[in-house]
C-alpha cells in the first residue's frame, strides 16, 4: 500500500514540475516577444 502512495506522490511531483517548467518557458517566450515589440517601438521613435 505504501509503495502505491509513493508512486502517486512522485507522479504528482513530476507533473507539477513539468507544469512549472512549461509555464516558465511560455512566460519566457512571452517576455522575449514583449522585448522585441518594445525594441521596435523604441527604434521607431528614435528614427
Amino acid at each position: 500500500m505504501s509503495w502505491k502512495k509513493s508512486v502517486t506522490g512522485s507522479r504528482i511531483l513530476i507533473s507539477s514540475f513539468l507544469g512549472n517548467f512549461f509555464i516558465r518557458s511560455e512566460w519566457n517566450s512571452f517576455c522575449s516577444d514583449l522585448d522585441g515589440i518594445w525594441f521596435s517601438i523604441k527604434s521607431d521613435f528614435t528614427n
